[in-house]
């Protein structure tokens, strides 16, 4: 848009001239109605402004930086920011003045002395609050930046009124309406009397004129008045479509707030299923050393079975000690009933001797009635028969000694035989018990650690599908159901929950029996050393 060029001073006595005939207003009043409406466009927009305002209507210095700042983007040159505003270098300063005093003058304009400079251009310009020499020293100070910035935006005020003001169209009136000379000779005319001064040419053109801007008004009020009409028309079933809106907005948000709390209770979730992780590799670790336990009783059940091997090679060798004793048995019953027989002899004998002695001693007698000079060597043997019959006695009492203690060992020998055989029996009732129990136990571990890996198996493939089940419906944007998660949630806690407790109840149970059963065998092998005298192995 072009504007007319002048100096300065010509521009501000414009506000200065007498009034002159514009339609019954003068160039000072429309100048003055015109920078009175820019005047409150500008405070409505600094009055809408979330910045807030001050009192009196004028704008606040955050609202007049930001449209100073928005005014200057269209000057990539300055690279204007409202950091740059706020803090206020000199050298920003004097670029912002520079452009906004060349735009009011329509002129280049290049500052000199900043202090001298800028107050005499503002008194030239009309300008009512001129700033002192300190406020231009300290332009970024607290006290001062507000003063600088109402005084760059006065500026910019100005160059946007002058701009919308002083157009083609405006000058051309104001040169018509400004003709003084003219308006005078008709003045006088009409003071004369003439009523065709009135109705001069220039007068009826711009009569003219005036009906034709009139009629081009009217065709564009009916033309204005057709399209609000179209675009009543049209806004209507979108005023219809606003209600639907609003209540789809509404249940946006609620919808926005179910989405938050699900993925609050996401969040929850997925730590609480963190947690259970942990503690299913912490139940991992303790099944791992309760395979530990039972590999090492394992390896004591091996260690008792190889002591329990011993101990029968003991039994068996005491059995054969006791088949041993029951041959000795036979074969001194065998030499007692030879010694019977010995003695029966021996007995036959004593009495063949004891008649032969008497025989002897008949004989005898009979030889010294007849010899006798045989009476010394008589005697002489009747001084050697007590000698026989010592050695007789003495071999008596030996057998008799021999036969007693035969009876007392046969005695012993059948007291411990029988209680060997008590022993063994009720050894091999036990060792046929404790069998039976480990055969069982074994199985009862078997089947415990083939049910606990089922279960496991089971819990751990259940918690895969519940995971991606749970990845499925987190994947899910449809998924918006909180009982169906916390039901999932507590199915996978009451499996995990019930597979921790079944297995560590058959684990506690099961090394229960198995320390009865390893105690009573402990009980059996004491009583079995206690009776045979057998020193423990372990």
């Amino acid at each position: 848009m072009s504007r007319r060029r002048g100096n300065v001073e010509t521009f501000w006595n414009l506000g200065q001239s007498p009034p002159t005939s514009l339609g019954g207003r003068s160039v000072r009043s429309y100048i003055s109605s015109q920078s009175t409406l820019h005047q409150n466009e500008s405070n409505n927009r600094g009055t809408c402004s979330t910045r807030g305002a001050k009192s009196g209507g004028k704008p606040s210095v955050g609202r007049m930086i930001f449209d100073l700042v928005y005014f200057f983007q269209a000057v990539p040159s300055l690279d204007l920011s409202e950091k740059k505003m706020k803090e206020m270098a000199r050298s920003t300063f004097t670029k912002v003045f520079e452009h906004l005093v060349s735009l009011v003058i329509d002129e280049p304009y290049t500052m000199g002395p900043l202090e001298s400079d800028v107050p005499r251009m503002l008194k030239l310009l009309g300008y009512p609050l001129l700033p002192k020499k300190s406020t231009l020293q300290t332009l970024g100070a607290p006290n001062s930046l507000p003063l600088i910035v109402q005084m760059l935006y006065w500026l910019m005020s100005l160059a946007k009124f002058q701009e919308n003001v002083c157009s083609a169209e405006s000058f051309q009136c104001i040169e018509k309406s400004s003709n003084l000379d003219s308006e005078a000779a008709l003045f006088s005319q009409w003071l004369a009397g003439d009523d065709n001064v009135l109705y001069t040419p220039v007068d009826s053109a711009e009569l003219n004129e005036l009906r034709e801007q009139v009629k081009r008004a009217e065709n564009n009020i009916e033309m204005l008045r057709r399209k609000q009409t179209k675009i009543e028309e049209q806004i209507q079933p979108l005023l219809n479509v606003e209600k639907e809106l609003d209540e789809k907005l509404a249940e946006k948000m609620q919808l926005d707030k179910v989405v938050k709390n699900c993925l609050i209770h996401q969040e929850s979730c997925k730590k609480e299923i963190e947690d259970r992780t942990m503690q299913m590799r912490a139940v991992e670790d303790e099944s791992e050393a309760i395979q530990d336990q039972l590999l090492r009783l394992k390896v004591t059940r091996i260690q008792t079975m190889e002591t329990n091997k011993q101990n029968m090679e003991k039994i068996q060798q005491a059995q054969l000690l006791s088949k041993q004793a029951e041959s000795l048995r036979q074969d001194i019953s065998n030499l007692n009933n030879e010694l019977a027989k010995e003695r029966m002899k021996a007995s036959g004998i004593c009495f063949e001797l004891e008649e032969l002695r008497k025989k002897i001693a008949s004989m005898l007698q009979e030889l010294m009635g007849l010899c006798p000079e045989m009476a010394p060597i008589v005697k002489s043997l009747q001084r050697d028969q007590p000698v026989d019959e010592e050695f007789l006695n003495v071999l008596h009492s030996t057998l008799v000694e021999l036969k007693v203690k035969s009876d007392e060992k046969l005695l012993e020998m059948k007291f411990d035989c029988d209680r060997k055989k008590m022993a063994n029996a009720a050894i091999d009732k036990d060792v046929e018990e404790l069998k039976r129990a480990e055969d069982q136990l074994e199985k009862e571990l078997d089947e415990m650690l083939k049910s606990n890996k089922v279960v496991v198996t089971e819990a751990r493939e259940r918690i895969s599908s519940l995971r991606c089940e749970l990845k499925e419906l987190q994947e899910d944007p449809t998924f918006q159901c909180k009982e169906d998660y916390e039901r999932l949630q507590s199915e996978l806690l009451a499996k995990l929950d019930e597979a921790e407790m079944n297995f560590y109840k058959s684990i506690l149970e099961k090394n229960k029996e198995r320390l009865s059963i390893v105690y009573e065998l402990e009980m059996h092998l004491q009583i079995y050393e206690s009776l045979f005298n057998i020193s423990s192995c372990n």
